[in-house]
């Protein structure tokens, strides 16, 4: 892959869209082409369908190539962001035993070891972000260069089902193509949505996507809390549905005319839908309970 071009894949539980872009002299980022496949290989964020997965990423990458006009693509990244991902607190301790000077070897010896006390068989450790540091009882961001006899270094931990990564691995090992890098999605997602005073002073970001919500907490620029639910969009829609009405029309009625809240709806009016059940009437459904529907969920 050329160095300075990108190739970005989103495993979503409706559709895997790919994107191309390039990183100018100036930093700013260009998107050069997008491709999408409707899919259904997906679902709570896990790849439950590494074959059918793979062959459509492949397919991606062919048209990326045509469309963005690369003549080889042999790197990726992929966001994570997938059910039972959640986050927790750990420390490490160091005691010296008399004044030594910190080095970023020791902290990257304690960050290694605060992945490692945190790793079981069955979870995978998807990322460590350092919180603070406590030398002689005093806190500080920037140990390195400070003299101290104990230092204490507090993370945050977020881990998940290592078959998040597993069955990730299993798509591109059919592939042939190298998996470079895999941030967390809230985190990607969060360096577009959010200004960084607003991860500094403090902020909530939800990601409402088909088959699972992401809650992330940020503070002092930093994720502090992170929760992933096995409910989304995807949800609302079959809710919907109940009414008598396709998933189609239950989605576009989602959409187009529907609220959050029952008390958003400031104009109550009835919609007649075709009803899923040939020659029963059209489905008359008001947007004051279409709301309520919504709300409820």
């Amino acid at each position: 892959m050329i160095s300075n071009k990108l190739i970005a894949i989103d495993f979503g539980s409706t559709s895997i869209s790919a994107m191309a872009a390039e990183v100018l002299e100036n930093g700013a980022v260009k998107i050069l082409s997008e491709e999408s496949k409707i899919s259904d290989d997906v679902r709570w964020g896990i790849v439950e369908k590494p074959s059918g997965a793979s062959f459509k990423v492949s397919e991606l990458l062919k048209l990326l190539k045509n469309s963005a006009r690369m003549h080889d693509i042999s790197q990726v990244s992929v966001s994570v962001g997938a059910k039972s991902m959640k986050q927790i607190s750990t420390s490490v301790s160091r005691f010296v035993g008399k004044p030594n000077v910190v080095t970023d070897n020791l902290l990257a010896e304690m960050l290694d070891e605060c992945e490692h006390k945190s790793k079981q068989s069955d979870i995978t450790v998807f990322d460590v972000i350092p919180v603070s540091y406590v030398l002689d009882g005093k806190t500080m961001d920037d140990p390195v260069g400070q003299t101290a006899t104990q230092i204490t270094a507090t993370y945050h931990v977020v881990f998940g089902s290592s078959i998040i990564k597993s069955e990730l691995e299993r798509c591109f090992d059919r592939t042939g193509i190298v998996l470079e890098y895999s941030p967390l999605s809230i985190e990607a997602l969060s360096t577009v949505v959010l200004e960084e005073q607003e991860r500094e002073v403090g902020c909530a970001l939800i990601n409402f996507g088909a088959t699972t919500t992401t809650l992330a907490v940020y503070h002092d620029g930093i994720l502090q809390n992170l929760l992933v639910v096995p409910l989304g969009a995807r949800n609302i829609t079959k809710d919907i549905q109940e009414l008598g009405i396709n998933e189609t029309n239950a989605e576009r009625l989602k959409c187009l005319k529907g609220f959050a809240l029952e008390s958003l709806v400031d104009e109550p009016m009835y919609i007649q839908i075709a009803s899923v059940e040939d020659g029963n009437p059209p489905v008359k459904i008001s947007t004051k309970f279409l709301a309520t529907i919504i709300e409820d969920r």
